[in-house]
């Protein structure tokens, strides 16, 4: 299946000189993909400044000749900043963190090697992100059939309905004008770490300051600041060392849709179950409160 993104030239603002002066990394995650590889790459080169522009091809150690065709690309278009990273896990998640740590973006840009952005893609997302009034920007999306079968096209129509995809506005009909939505296809962001590091430490400091408060000392309390400081911890350790949140088990169960499955985040999980606490300490509290009246 490919997916194209729609131009939406009227609906989108004219591009500066100065939005090119943004060094952007598109990330690729790809998995055998030698059909499809080269014309995603081709696509991309002409999208941007080719001096502040990257693009990062996050490779799950391919079985068929998906490096051989983008090694052929990048002696051919030895004016395009190209990297492959090694993905041994080969989950998408894990690609995107991986691209992630390697990209020297000021905005990062997910694209798919299925993908075919229409021209301009790149600049017009670096466009809409530069003004600061959203934080992840994408285009409308257009699902086409890799190959004329009845399968093929069925699935393509079925993804483009309400019917099968519900309320996804990327890809239900022809996007007229700049909209907030839920959820888009392949979206671009600033590359902000430091932001989410900054949150982290405030956070820290937050629960500290409510663990060393004298009162109350109700246990699912104590239970829960622990784990959330357990989990905000952790988090920020993976930031400031990694530069983003990474996975502490990886499950490989070597079945298909399970290769690997699932990914476990500790830190995740601890904040999660704090969330939990806090909420058996909220009816314990409110009970104890009404009883105390009664």
């Amino acid at each position: 299946m490919t997916t194209t993104h729609s131009p939406v030239e009227d609906a989108l603002p004219t591009v500066s000189k100065t939005t090119e002066d943004v060094f952007v990394s598109i990330i690729m995650p790809c998995y055998n993909e030698e059909r499809f590889i080269e014309t995603a790459l081709e696509n991309l080169c002409n999208q941007y400044d080719k001096q502040n522009y990257e693009i990062i091809v996050v490779d799950g150690r391919s079985t068929d000749r998906t490096r051989e065709v983008i090694k052929q690309f990048a002696e051919k278009r030895g004016d395009v900043s190209l990297r492959v990273i090694d993905n041994p896990d080969r989950a998408i998640p894990k690609a995107l963190n991986l691209g992630v740590e390697a990209a020297r973006g000021e905005f990062i840009l997910r694209m798919d090697s299925h993908a075919a952005p229409s021209a301009g893609y790149v600049r017009r997302c670096v466009e809409l992100l530069s003004k600061g009034e959203a934080a992840v920007v994408g285009m409308y999306c257009h699902v086409c059939p890799s190959n004329e079968t009845v399968a093929a096209r069925a699935i393509a129509a079925a993804v483009s309905h309400p019917f099968g995809i519900g309320d996804a506005s990327y890809r239900l009909s022809q996007v007229q004008s700049q909209q907030a939505v839920d959820t888009v296809a392949f979206g671009s962001f600033r590359n902000n770490n430091g932001f989410f590091i900054a949150l982290s430490c405030v956070a820290l400091v937050v629960v500290a300051i409510l663990l060393l408060r004298p009162k109350p000392r109700d246990p699912w309390r104590r239970v829960a600041l622990g784990l959330l400081m357990a989990g905000v911890l952790g988090n920020l350790t993976d930031r400031l060392l990694h530069g983003h949140v990474i996975d502490f088990l990886l499950f490989n169960l070597h079945v298909r849709f399970a290769d690997p499955w699932p990914a476990f985040n500790v830190a995740d999980s601890c904040i999660c179950i704090a969330v939990v606490c806090f909420m058996v300490y909220s009816f314990r509290d409110s009970r104890s409160r009404r009883d105390g009246i009664a």
